[in-house]
């Protein structure tokens, strides 16, 4: 039996970029009139991405031979919105500083990958029939 284990860390990718945003207002005056504002203001958007690739070869010699492959991968992304410039007061929450997902570190994206490895492998009847030949032995 042959097994060989190996694993590629994808660290932080960064990528940002700003868009132009615009949105009217509608106000009422004292008068009882109705007034529109256009606010033109900008949203930046940076993506930070990051990932660990594990590799499993396994190979047993039997009859047939058994060659198997398992690639599993656990992937992070953490997206961060801001907005500056002439932003609607109406809109703080709407256009409030805010973060969605979460990054992992190298370890965290390890057990992770690991855990999806494990299950895979644990669900392969393959495998299942190695263990029984082992057994049978």
């Amino acid at each position: 039996m042959y097994l060989n284990t190996s694993y590629l860390y994808y660290p932080p990718k960064y990528r940002q970029y700003v868009e132009a945003v615009s949105e009217n207002v509608e106000s009422r005056n004292q008068d009882g009139t109705t007034a529109v504002r256009t606010y033109r203001f900008n949203r930046k958007v940076v993506v930070e991405e990051n990932s660990m690739q594990i590799t499993l070869d396994l190979s047993v010699t039997r009859v047939p031979n058994l060659d198997l492959r398992y690639n599993e991968v656990a992937e992070s992304r953490r997206t961060t919105i801001s907005y500056y410039g002439d932003v609607p007061e109406s809109g703080k929450g709407r256009y409030g500083y805010r973060t969605e997902g979460y990054l992992m570190d190298r370890d965290q994206l390890w057990q992770a990958a690991q855990a999806r490895l494990i299950n895979r492998v644990n669900s392969d009847n393959r495998i299942r029939m190695i263990q029984d030949d082992i057994r049978n032995f």
